[in-house]
């Protein structure tokens, strides 16, 4: 019967996947003027699928893990805002050059 029971919810892998898609959104953003739009729509459908797959395909976590994991990824995602204007200026200076 083990074999046939749904496995758990890895969390920190989720957060990862959540993280890794908002600190990279960041930073093509001032390359790619719709990366914020494809960004946006990559973190919905990732919504959906895990909403979906908690639902439905897995079971509860036998140990919750608390706030720390979520206070750890909301500051993350604020420290990650500085990207933005980093990349700004890595990507977009060099075509500044050529103009008088």
């Amino acid at each position: 019967n083990a074999l046939f029971q749904p496995s758990e919810v890895d969390l920190s892998k989720w957060y990862a996947e959540v993280l890794q898609i908002f600190i990279l959104t960041m930073l093509y953003s001032p390359l790619l003027p719709l990366a914020p739009l494809f960004g946006a729509l990559c973190l919905f459908l990732l919504y959906c699928s895990h909403k979906h797959a908690l639902l439905r395909w897995r079971k509860q976590p036998s140990v919750l893990l608390g706030g720390d994991l979520d206070r750890r990824a909301i500051v993350v995602m604020r420290r990650s805002i500085l990207i933005l204007p980093m990349t700004t200026i890595l990507f977009l200076e060099p075509s500044q050059h050529g103009q008088q």
